[in-house]
Formats: structure tokens, sequence, C-alpha cells
């Protein structure tokens, strides 16, 4: 009956209560339903998704895989890092060896190293979270005045958030630093 209401979290609620294993078509409908998912539109709540993925994990790796991806997108947004750490916790053994559990853990080991910035910063860039990275490349930029890099990054962040402005300004500050070390 859930799977033709399309009720994703129904569907893991009784995968996980009653140890429930989706038949071949029922997988089908689990990872097309994972695949048109948007937290911004549905009404699903990611913050308590963590325990209903676990037997996804068991019967659908890469729907869960892909699940666990747009959860961390969607948290990142809103949470801080200590509470995604939290959230994910029981999840540790089945996310062992997938790339964003590894990012995330990047995050989580660089988080407070102020010699790590620019990868700090191109992680958060790669989980969206635009305002964590300028913070980042910020940073940097004030640690490394001569270095152009996070000049760059800042501009191509920007240019992504529609900013044209703050991206050509900038981009001509990276011309110019780029000017200044070469000349």
């Amino acid at each position: 009956r859930y799977f033709s209401q399309n009720n994703l979290e129904r569907i893991l609620t009784i995968m996980k209560n009653h140890s429930y294993t989706p038949s071949p078509s029922q997988s089908d409908t689990i990872t097309a339903l994972i695949a048109d998912l948007n937290f911004e539109t549905e009404k699903l709540n990611p913050e308590t998704l963590n325990i209903l993925m676990m037997p996804l994990f068991q019967t659908i790796p890469k729907a869960a895989e892909q699940l666990l991806n747009k959860s961390i997108l969607s948290l990142i947004k809103k949470h801080d890092i200590e509470f995604i750490e939290e959230w994910i916790s029981p999840l540790k053994s089945h996310c062992q060896g997938l790339e964003t559990y590894e990012k995330l853990n990047q995050i989580i080991q660089l988080k407070n190293d102020l010699e790590q910035l620019q990868s700090l910063g191109e992680l958060y860039y790669e989980f969206k979270h635009h305002e964590k990275a300028i913070e980042c490349f910020s940073w940097e930029m004030e640690f490394k005045p001569n270095n152009p890099k996070p000049v760059q990054w800042l501009s191509k962040i920007y240019r992504d958030m529609g900013m044209q402005l703050e991206s050509d300004a900038y981009q001509q500050h990276s011309l110019n630093l780029q000017k200044k070390v070469t000349g």
C-alpha cells in the first residue's frame, strides 16, 4: 500500500520495524523515490532518517548511499558539523568507504586546523555549503595574502551564487596577485 502511495518514510519504517525485505520491483520503487527526493519540497525530515536508513544499507546499498548523500547535503545547510557527526554515528558501520562519509570525516578532522583552511573550504564547497566555504577561504586569504588560490575560489563561489559583482572583484584581485607573484 505504501509503495503505491510513494510514502518513503513509511516504507523505511516498515523495513526497520519488521525486518522487511522488499521485492526487486519494490527495490526499484524505493530507488526511484530516493532519486526524486528533494528535502526542500518534501515533508520528509532528514534529521530522523539516520535510523530508518539502516535496513536500506543491507537490502539496497546504492539507494542507501544516495539517501545518505542527500540527507547530509540537506543537514549541512542547517546544522553544525558536530550535529552531523552525532547524526551519522549509528550508521558508521554501514558507511565505511563511502565517498560522502570519508569527506565528512575529513571535515571533522580539519575543522579546527588553521593550516588546512584551503582544504576545508574545498570540502564545504563540495557539500554546497557556500557560507562555510566562503568563511574558510576568507580566513585563508587573511593568513596567506599573497596566495591567489583562496581568492580564485571566492570568485568561483560568488559566481555560483549568482553574485557577479563580488565574483568579478575577486577575479580582479586574483589577477593582481598573480601579476605581483610573477612580475
